[in-house]
């Protein structure tokens, strides 16, 4: 199976998979059941705020990856033992990496601004 990490680390030659990198661990995102990613903004200009030019890297990941149940994110994966990084993609700026993405139909961007109230309960921090 194929899986994707990202980081601010370079360099690297194995990954592990998942790793958190803020003192905090709420999870502004959400995936539908066809796979497709939705970021909600938990305050106006998050996603701006958190990767407005973060330089970043995707590495492509491959191994017999795991689920874990503790998540209740069935796309997401974890690794037991470090895997294979065959690739990696460079990216300057994450916060414009995801807008393309936004752009090219990958991902949905719920703006701050435009959540109901009940939505941004939800993402309160």
């Amino acid at each position: 199976m194929t899986a994707y990490h990202g980081t601010i680390v370079g360099g690297l030659t194995l990954s592990s998979l998942y790793i958190w990198n803020r003192d905090y661990k709420w999870l502004t995102f959400e995936i539908r059941e066809d796979g497709m990613p939705i970021y909600n903004e938990a305050f106006k200009n998050c996603l701006l705020e958190l990767y407005g030019g973060v330089k970043g890297y995707i590495y492509t990941c491959v191994a017999d990856f795991e689920t874990d149940e503790n998540t209740n994110i069935k796309h997401a994966v974890i690794s037991k033992e470090p895997v294979n990084v065959p690739d990696i993609d460079i990216v300057d700026n994450a916060y414009e990496r995801i807008l393309q993405y936004e752009k090219d139909g990958m991902i949905i961007i719920n703006r701050f601004e435009n959540l109901s109230d009940k939505q941004k309960n939800a993402t309160e921090i």
